[in-house]
């Protein structure tokens, strides 16, 4: 009888507390800006990480084929810059190099939904003034970079982006004042010239995802 219960534990039970401990130690999100950018399956993108995921999981209904009850086992999600297809960061997610699912592939170790090219970040030394614990939510682009970190009930943004002839740290100045009057949710911020480069931070009353428009700057 105890060789049928150990033998029962062995291949009923064992499984899966091994699997449960391995969900348990792999469930959560990126340690730095840094791992984000190398585990991106586009060259442009932007990544939320678990924290911003849980913040805002009421939110996440316009994610096609992601299922809110399921977040929680989600490390990140990847959109591509045309919004048409986003990557998962999960455990297991490596299972899909040997078993197909329809619409689903994996890449860089993420599973991947939709038919945008497949490809890693080229370098950005913009990234260098984004702190690395600002990876809760990452906007990656050739000439702009935004980093975010919840803290506090607050959003905190650091957005590093290239000169242009128009386009400067007075101009970025001016538009942050007009967005203040009308966004009490932005409760300070601060622009910096650096050079060939721009350094705006923002800090935000509470957890929706409020991102600069990077649109002022094209």
């Amino acid at each position: 009888m105890r060789k049928f219960i150990l033998f029962f534990v062995l291949i009923n039970v064992l499984p899966v507390v091994i699997a449960g401990w391995y969900l348990y130690e792999n469930i959560g999100g990126a340690e730095s800006v840094d791992e984000v950018i190398e585990n991106a399956p586009f060259g442009e993108f932007i990544y939320l990480d678990h924290n911003m995921i849980i913040a805002n999981k009421d939110n996440m209904n316009n994610l096609h084929g992601i299922y809110k009850d399921l977040l929680i086992f989600i490390n990140g999600i990847y959109i591509s810059s045309d919004g048409k297809s986003f990557g998962i960061k999960m455990p297991l997610a490596s299972t899909l190099k040997y078993v197909r699912i329809d619409n689903y592939t994996y890449y860089n170790g993420c599973v991947i939904k939709g038919n945008v090219q497949l490809e890693k970040p080229t370098s950005n030394d913009l990234i260098t003034l984004i702190p690395q614990s600002f990876k809760d939510i990452v906007v990656y682009r050739k000439d702009s970079v935004i980093g975010g970190l919840i803290e506090n009930n607050e959003i905190k943004y650091v957005w590093v982006f290239r000169k242009k002839k128009n386009i400067n740290a007075k101009i970025i100045r001016t538009y942050l004042d007009n967005v203040k009057k009308h966004n009490p949710n932005l409760i300070d911020y601060s622009v910096i010239d650096y050079g060939d480069k721009v350094y705006v931070y923002l800090e935000y009353r509470g957890l929706s995802i409020e991102l600069p428009n990077m649109n002022v700057i094209k």
